[in-house]
């Protein structure tokens, strides 16, 4: 027999609780004002990676989904982009995004009247490495385009401040 979180039984209470908690936690610790609830990280980044992502006054659509070499397969599927919009960003021999090769992919595609939706992990659970991305947040707002940051392996591990990071996008 399944349960939802919240429904009434033996331990329906107490999950609603968790869930409730974990709420809280997020808001004070994430630098979240409103922010929406969803299931998952997989769903998440599906929700986040989309052509139609604005940030408040912005309203110029998003042509191009650049993501780090690295992503997780829920990025890699870029969500609502179609694939011929994807491209990759390199990374560096010791696994962190190459910011001067996002710098050039960030102008070509300001060169043809394009903006980009970049997506790029927090930190690598396999490998431990945390991404500079305050660094790729500078040079996607000075092109123009939004920042994802896929940071499921951040909470509870390191500070996680959407704002501090540069995030428009935080899954």
């Amino acid at each position: 027999h399944q349960r939802e979180p919240g429904q009434k039984g033996s331990g329906g209470g107490a999950e609603t609780h968790m869930a409730s908690d974990g709420r809280e936690w997020h808001g004070r610790n994430c630098g979240l004002g409103e922010h929406g609830e969803i299931a998952g990280g997989t769903e998440a980044n599906a929700l986040a990676l989309t052509p139609s992502a604005t940030r408040a006054g912005d309203k110029a659509p998003l042509e191009r989904l650049l993501m780090s070499a690295i992503e997780r397969p829920s990025v890699r599927a870029g969500g609502r982009f179609p694939a011929a919009a994807h491209s990759d960003i390199p990374v560096t021999m010791q696994g962190v995004v190459d910011l001067a090769a996002l710098k050039d992919m960030l102008a070509k595609s300001v060169s043809v009247g394009g903006r980009a939706l970049v997506s790029i992990m927090l930190a690598n659970n396999e490998t431990g490495v945390i991404q500079p991305v305050r660094e790729a947040a500078n040079l996607v707002h000075e092109a123009g385009g939004l920042l994802h940051v896929e940071a499921v392996q951040g909470p509870g591990r390191m500070e996680l401040d959407m704002m501090a990071l540069g995030a428009d996008l935080l899954t």
